[in-house]
């Protein structure tokens, strides 16, 4: 029978090699994270069949800094509770069992897919961005139409498992909380996204292979987390604007391709004058379906668009750029409130999807009222993604 001390040191050692394994596939970990909240171990309410759970949150700390504190803590203060008379009652062991599983569904994760909110909508980046929020505002000082960014699929179908399998989620970590956005990938170790979507960003955490974003049964998902070291923003991007929306995140491990996972192509600098007028395109994320509808979509939905020309949309957003494209879609479809930064693709002669645009912003008076949506138009930043990627652009002059 071991004793207390040894008991204390065998648990600290649990604790020590549940965070080196989460850091281990997630690639860092840092004073503050990142959160295992993709942990088999994690309590959430919707696996409450899986028991361990219950208990086994425990051994699970949000970086270093929350595993040091609990180790000390452990060592100062339960050990010599242990070892106390009080320790010896039924009662007390009865209390702290009660509290660990009190603890469980305080610290719960339910659907927080559905609560995260979008980068505009958090007090943090509203403070960083001011010209920005007058955009979305509509203040009498600012230039040009109201604007919201997005997007979230409106009156979009619903996506067969890996329709899309170059698609990312990717839950950001700002200062006070996490915001949620879209992405695509670009190679075994690049992902692309949206400038506003990272540029406050102390780290992020990519989801790739996922379709049902709740489905944490899912064999084919891959989650990694990266810092702020490897998240490039284009050095031309401000917060006085939304030109030059466009960032790339390194991936600290390459990943595999599967049929699950795969990269989407970029254009060519065949494309670098094509406007893609009148072109069809497909836009993809998870999330809010209608105006109406308070939460996001668990699964991914997808909505057909066609690009219309910078003239037509410039009436409607006067600072539109040459380095953005738009579109609109039929029956009111197009994109929304939440998922910035996902890919805008379109079928190439060959059959292959191509990217074209990084969804950006649109019409701040709602998602159904038919404005356009404004991309970041990928042929403006061929050379800059051939700089910061692995990525061999497309005949290349």
């Amino acid at each position: 029978m071991c004793s207390r001390l040894e008991f204390d040191g065998l648990s600290g050692l649990d604790c020590l090699g549940f965070f080196t394994y989460h850091t281990l596939t997630s690639g860092q970990a840092d004073p503050a994270g990142p959160v295992p909240i993709d942990s088999m171990f994690i309590y959430r309410p919707d696996k409450r069949h899986e028991v361990w759970r219950f208990l086994f949150y425990m051994v699970l700390h949000a970086g270093w800094f929350h595993l040091g504190f609990n180790l000390v803590v452990q060592l100062l203060v339960g050990l010599p509770l242990e070892m106390s008379v009080l320790a010896q009652s039924i009662g007390m062991w009865a209390s702290l069992l009660g509290f660990v599983l009190l603890s469980a569904y305080a610290t719960a994760v339910p659907s927080w897919w559905d609560k995260l909110r979008a980068p505009h909508e958090i007090p943090e980046w509203q403070e960083q961005h001011p010209a920005l929020m007058a955009l979305l505002n509509n203040d009498d000082d600012a230039i040009g139409a109201t604007v919201d960014f997005e997007s979230r699929i409106v009156n979009g179908n619903k996506a067969t498992p890996h329709q899309f399998p170059y698609q990312a989620a990717l839950v950001v970590r700002l200062e006070s909380e996490n915001t949620i956005c879209g992405g695509s990938l670009l190679s075994t170790k690049y992902v692309l996204t949206a400038a506003h979507c990272t540029d406050l960003s102390l780290y992020v955490t990519v989801y790739l292979g996922v379709h049902n974003l709740s489905d944490y049964t899912e064999h084919t998902r891959v989650v990694q987390t990266v810092f702020r070291s490897d998240i490039i923003v284009h050095e031309q991007y401000n917060t006085s604007g939304y030109q030059n929306d466009v960032s790339v995140i390194k991936l600290p491990v390459s990943v595999a391709f599967s049929y699950a996972i795969q990269p989407v192509r970029l254009p060519s600098f065949d494309h670098k004058d094509n406007t893609f007028l009148s072109v069809e395109a497909i836009v993809s994320g998870w999330g809010r379906t209608t105006d109406a509808s308070p939460d996001g979509t668990d699964t991914l939905h997808y909505a057909t668009l066609s690009v219309i020309s910078n003239a037509a949309c410039r009436t409607l957003y006067p600072t539109l750029q040459d380095t953005n494209i738009c579109t609109r879609g039929a029956n009111r479809s197009g994109t929304c409130q939440g998922d910035s930064g996902g890919p805008m693709v379109i079928r190439e002669d060959d059959g292959v999807l191509t990217q074209i645009g990084i969804v950006s912003f649109g019409s701040g008076l709602g998602c159904e009222y038919n404005w356009p949506n404004v991309f970041a138009r990928l042929t403006s930043f061929l050379c800059w993604l051939g700089c910061h990627t692995d990525v061999q652009i497309r005949n290349h002059p």
